[in-house]
């Protein structure tokens, strides 16, 4: 899956791999108009040796869908879960932005869903340039992953995502982005484009809230498209990464 990185030029000081760091937290609270819905996820990773070419690591992982299970709405491949797993990874690369991974755990079903061991495993990549905190000039970021998951009969999914944001005032950016997501099983749910546009308030180095308009379209390649197959929507997410 070919990602090409903006021109360093054009940006602030690219900051360091996120892969770099021992532990990560990431995080979410977002609110999809499309389907009335709320939407918590959080992903906990600490590395068991600090350094070393290939890393051990514990993960806890957490997905909550307020209205999963609702005839026609239900977010397809929603995880609805608590999963404690352990697995290996391997940064690479000059700058170490790209990493490979597999891991194992139990999935721990909420919301009326079963629990069963689970695995999977793929490849990771994230940069970004600069930092959208009390930061005078443009910053971007770029994201993309190909995994697969045995919870979901080993379907293979993938996305890139990128965004831009620019400052508007002191604590307000302008914020606008695309995203890209598919799956070789063909669900509908899983194979979109979107690109979005709003405002971005950052409260601190890890954590900030943006609201943006939402104009996206389901992949003709899906399975059981919906018709009209594009959608309009109002998305607000709070969201935490770190480290920065």
């Amino acid at each position: 899956m070919p990602c090409a990185t903006p021109p360093p030029a054009v940006y602030s000081t690219p900051s360091p791999s996120p892969f770099a760091a021992r532990s990560e937290i990431d995080a979410s609270v977002r609110y999809e108009s499309q389907f009335a819905d709320v939407i918590f996820e959080a992903d906990g990773r600490y590395d068991l040796i600090p350094h070393g070419p290939v890393l051990p690591y514990a993960k806890l992982i957490v997905g909550y869908d307020t209205r999963s299970g609702v005839p026609g709405i239900d977010q397809v491949f929603n995880e609805n879960a608590i999963i404690p797993a352990v697995g290996v990874r391997a940064p690479f690369g000059a700058e170490e932005y790209a990493e490979v991974f597999a891991q194992g755990g139990y999935s721990f079903g909420l919301r009326g869903q079963r629990s069963f061991p689970e695995s999977r495993w793929g490849f990771d990549y994230s940069r970004d340039y600069g930092s959208s905190f009390l930061n005078p000039h443009p910053h971007a970021e770029l994201n993309g992953e190909l995994v697969a998951y045995s919870r979901f009969a080993g379907n293979i999914l993938g996305s890139v995502d990128v965004f831009y944001d620019a400052r508007l005032a002191h604590s307000l950016r302008l914020l606008v982005g695309a995203v890209v997501s598919f799956d070789d099983h063909r669900d509908y749910g899983n194979n979109y484009a979107e690109a979005y546009a709003g405002v971005m308030v950052p409260f601190s180095p890890e954590l900030d809230l943006r609201v943006a308009g939402v104009e996206g379209t389901y992949l003709s390649r899906g399975v059981d498209v919906p018709k009209p197959a594009s959608y309009s929507a109002w998305r607000i997410i709070l969201t935490h990464a770190s480290p920065p």
